[in-house]
């Protein structure tokens, strides 16, 4: 075997190995990293918050194969890949470019992850999908340019030349190109094969149980949640069913999140069934810098979430009556409704004077706050969060619809419908 030391440090291929180790070492520390904060209940990596797209991300089911972060089983392949790019010679070339091709292969196929299925984007995991393809280019340039030559001994000098040259490898012969194409596809098979454990061993469904225990009065619900005691006032907020309903279900919620939606339309549907039994509160819990203080970065889906939630609960104090009109509205497109567009619907509907005036009530800042309050107050790292009293909390979404009417029906005894054909999530 050779090693980097056997090669001129100013050649091609020693620049090369330099650059596939030192981005695998990179790619690896980013990976634990982000495998450390999958483990802690409540962590999330810097920069990111409680709802954020790595909170969303780290805590889904596609995090981890059978309980294991899959950062961690990153890191191994990262610092496999710096070693033999480091050390390897001509005899492991199929390795490296096998090894190579998986990393290639699994960089892109969780960063499609999150864009299609999760739907959130950890702006970490993109870093760390960013130096995992660029150390695995860098590990097959190394291969590629990896030749042997006979050791000869020069008949002046008498020193003995080195069999693993640093030369350009001539072209590919029809024979290596098969070799090569043959690595790469025994990479992405290992990728598959990876993905396949995956989906049959990952933990579902992706929700988190909050304790909470409740406490009504005076119209006030007061929530005693894991990191403080919340009171919210129910005229203030939306809801569906009798006031005196003897249960109580509540949906923290943003208007701007695809999983928010999805449980938001469940429960609409099954609460019709409930008959008077059930009483539904929309707790609005924008994740946007402007009304969440937590929230240290907004991202583009989120940037119109307070004004959102301010114009339902406008709608709300103008007219309750129309507001499970306008809040289906507001959810029904997959991607969010620009505040533009919500704003001139209301005042269509409603008048632009009276949604002006219920805009500019001092009630409907405070209302947010304290359902923003309430999120961080449960420990839920992911919106939606549902609270029902007796009742242990979830928070985070389920894989099906029918998945979450089953989760409702076990854990608070929600009224169940005959469910519609869904399909995973």
């Amino acid at each position: 075997m050779t090693s980097a030391a056997s090669t001129s440090s100013n050649s091609p291929l020693a620049r090369w190995r330099v650059a596939a180790v030192a981005l695998s070492i990179a790619a690896a520390l980013v990976a634990g990293y982000l495998g450390i904060m999958s483990m802690q209940a409540r962590g999330t990596p810097w920069g990111c918050g409680a709802g954020s797209g790595c909170a969303n991300v780290l805590q889904s089911r596609w995090s981890n194969v059978a309980g294991i972060p899959v950062g961690f089983f990153a890191v191994v392949m990262y610092l496999t890949m710096a070693l033999l790019s480091w050390n390897a010679g001509p005899r492991h070339v199929r390795i490296v470019t096998a090894l190579a091709a998986a990393v290639l292969s699994s960089a892109i196929y969780f960063g499609l992850l999150q864009v299609v299925i999760i739907q959130a984007i950890c702006p970490w995991c993109m870093l760390d999908h960013t130096l995992g393809i660029a150390a695995s280019l860098a590990a097959m340039v190394v291969a590629r340019r990896q030749t042997v030559r006979s050791p000869t001994v020069n008949p002046v000098s008498g020193q003995r030349s080195d069999p693993f040259e640093t030369e350009p490898a001539p072209p590919p012969m029809p024979g290596r190109r098969a070799s090569a194409a043959g690595s790469v596809m025994a990479g992405v098979g290992l990728t598959m094969l990876f993905v396949g454990v995956q989906h049959f061993t990952a933990r579902a469904p992706d929700v988190a149980r909050i304790e909470s225990t409740f406490e009504e009065s005076g119209g006030a619900l007061t929530l005693a949640l894991r990191e403080g005691t919340v009171s919210l006032q129910q005229a203030g907020l939306p809801a569906i069913g009798r006031p005196d309903a003897k249960q109580r279900l509540v949906l923290m919620f943003d208007y701007c999140c695809p999983h928010c939606r999805e449980a938001h339309n469940t429960i609409r549907r099954l609460q019709l069934s409930a008959g008077d039994a059930w009483r539904v509160l929309f707790v609005p819990a924008p994740l946007n810098s402007e009304c969440n203080p937590a929230v240290e970065e907004t991202e583009d889906r989120f940037r119109d979430a307070c004004r959102l939630a301010k114009l339902s609960l406008a709608v709300w104090r103008v007219k309750p009556a129309d507001w499970p009109a306008f809040d289906a509205w507001l959810f029904e497109p997959e991607t969010p409704r620009s505040a533009r567009e919500a704003h001139d619907h209301a005042s269509a509907l409603y008048g632009e004077l009276e949604i002006a005036e219920a805009l500019a009530h001092a009630s409907l800042d405070s209302t947010i706050a304290v359902g923003v309050h309430a999120f961080h107050a449960s420990g839920g790292k992911v919106l939606p969060v549902i609270l029902s009293p007796g009742s242990a909390g979830i928070a985070g979404r389920t894989d099906s619809e029918q998945e979450l009417r089953e989760l409702l029906a076990r854990e608070f005894g929600f009224p169940q419908a005959p469910a519609p054909e869904s399909t995973p999530r």
